[in-house]
């Protein structure tokens, strides 16, 4: 009987103890894939490449940015950068004489009739003279003078690179005359020395040229008084226009025009003198 009652109990443990189920080789695989990832996710894994530091980051930027100013597109040639002059009118008194800066480019002493303008900001009543005086030479001077007489303008008090005035350019646009792309240049030495005649539009700029460039005295004059042997008065000096209205611009302009129209033949006959008959030339 007992050995009956122990086989029952034997079959009995086998029924409710299973084996475990034998897993496969591709239920394997997943396990460990899923370990790993269990593995990367709470202990990633570090790459051999070394991530740089935020300050290297940076330096890198900077590197970058300087690489792309220092291109060939950026670079700069030493011959294309333009020649800086001296902001302050004041400081162009003394800038010292140089040739190469002349504003009248390859053209010899000899060869040309310079005349300057001088008035007080050079954007109102020395450019419109110049505008006057450069028409009334392409349209009577003799063909043979047409491009020998150079003609520019300064301001005592100008700075460089400034626009005329509104209220100047469409007066000169009245009388067919294009005004725009003058520029206004301070008055300096180079000018003074290269300038055969100068007008100065008030008496003003002339006693400002008699002080700063005591050389140049036997060739400054007031516009209204060239050619006129008389006293100088207040109402030679051709009063600045700026900020007043448009009547009082024509008004100006009229009076530049009239000085300008009596000064031409005088004008002409004086770069003949020059151009020609130093030169031994004939007219």
């Amino acid at each position: 009987m007992k050995n009956k009652n122990l086989k029952k109990q034997k079959k009995i443990i086998k029924k409710t103890t299973k084996k475990p189920k034998k897993t496969s080789k591709t239920h394997k695989k997943t396990q460990k894939t899923t370990k790993i990832k269990k593995k990367t996710k709470k202990n990633p894994i570090r790459s051999t490449k070394k991530t740089p530091s935020k300050t290297k980051k940076k330096a890198a930027k900077k590197i970058t940015i300087t690489k792309k100013k220092g291109s060939k597109s950026h670079q700069t040639k030493p011959d294309e950068k333009k020649k800086k002059f001296n902001n302050s009118p004041q400081e162009n008194l003394t800038r010292p004489f140089n040739i190469i800066e002349s504003y009248m480019g390859d053209y010899n002493f000899t060869d040309i009739y310079s005349i300057l303008f001088v008035c007080t900001g050079n954007m109102c009543r020395s450019p419109i003279a110049e505008g006057l005086l450069k028409k009334k030479i392409s349209e009577e001077a003799p063909v043979e003078l047409k491009d020998k007489i150079y003609v520019h303008s300064s301001g005592i008090y100008a700075y460089e690179g400034n626009k005329p005035s509104e209220n100047s350019v469409k007066v000169a646009l009245q009388n067919f005359i294009d005004i725009s792309q003058i520029r206004s240049k301070p008055i300096n030495r180079v000018q003074i020395e290269q300038s055969d005649l100068i007008f100065a539009l008030s008496i003003d700029h002339l006693n400002f040229i008699l002080e700063n460039f005591p050389t140049a005295r036997h060739k400054s004059t007031l516009l209204k008084t060239y050619g006129k042997e008389r006293s100088i008065t207040i109402a030679d000096s051709i009063p600045d226009p700026i900020g007043f209205s448009m009547e009082f611009y024509i008004k100006i302009f009229t009076e530049i025009k009239n000085a300008v129209d009596s000064a031409f033949p005088m004008i002409i006959a004086a770069a003949q003198q020059k151009i020609f008959q130093k030169n031994n030339l004939s007219l």
